[in-house]
């Protein structure tokens, strides 16, 4: 199969771990053969690039959020040698290819110009627009954001869910996937760069084990900057919650 490259947030060329796992022919879920291959040093924000994107479930034929991660080449290579197969073998000389065509001096020039233009662009004088004034008797539609600050109370993951029709299993997952959160010792914790920024509160109740020893959990709940926060990442892959799928006013 001929590979797509996709840019990663660094400009880096990547191969989707899916597209790279399909052209293997396996017969293991997609999640168990990317945890094999973190095996082999396979390092997060270094060799890979955790993402959600949109695929078709074959079961319903409808697009669903899954987990994909975006492989840089030298690493895609490095798979690809652990399947020491004929195909294996051109879909390497593939990356190969890409690779060269990437870092062809003209390629190099024309995306520094690409990269000067946009720049110059966003430093040009916005033109000013004069906006109609608002009609006082005309009725405002309501948005998430005002759904939110009316709901001062955090809240726990199930209900946040209900607002995008998801389970609260699936959001978990979804948040898990985009690097907020990560799951250890049975709990949700946020990972460093969300942690202590008044996104969550953790509330602690007790109970028992199975040999009667009382200990304590904690479960997180997400304020109403939490949920905008939630709001904002899913938005970028492209989950609205049911009001702004049919706002009412």
């Amino acid at each position: 199969m001929k590979f797509q490259p996709i840019m990663d947030k660094e400009g880096r060329p990547c191969i989707s771990g899916r597209d790279l796992f399909a052209s293997f022919h396996l017969d293991m879920p997609y999640e168990t053969w990317f945890r094999k291959m973190a095996e082999y040093d396979l390092r997060a924000h270094e060799h890979y690039t955790t993402i959600v994107c949109k695929r078709m479930n074959a079961a319903t034929q409808t697009m669903e959020p899954v987990l994909d991660h975006l492989i840089i080449m030298p690493m895609a290579m490095e798979i690809l040698l652990l399947q020491p197969t004929e195909g294996s073998r051109l879909m390497r000389l593939d990356l190969i290819d890409i690779s060269l065509q990437w870092n062809d001096p003209e390629a190099v020039k024309n995306r520094l110009m690409e990269l000067i233009e946009v720049s110059d662009e966003e430093q040009e004088d916005t033109p000013e627009t004069e906006f109609p004034k608002a009609d006082p008797q005309q009725k405002k539609t309501v948005t998430y954001a005002d759904l939110v600050n009316e709901q001062k109370e955090p809240m726990t993951i199930s209900a946040i869910a209900s607002d995008y029709a998801l389970s609260g299993l699936k959001l978990n997952e979804l948040l898990e996937c985009l690097d907020v959160q990560y799951k250890a010792y049975g709990s949700w914790h946020l990972h460093a760069d969300y942690e202590g920024k008044g996104y969550v509160v953790k509330e602690a109740h007790g109970y028992k084990d199975r040999g009667g020893i009382h200990s304590d959990s904690y479960r997180m709940k997400w304020t109403p900057k939490g949920r905008m926060l939630i709001y904002a990442l899913l938005q970028k892959i492209g989950i609205k919650p049911r009001i702004e799928v049919i706002p009412y006013v």
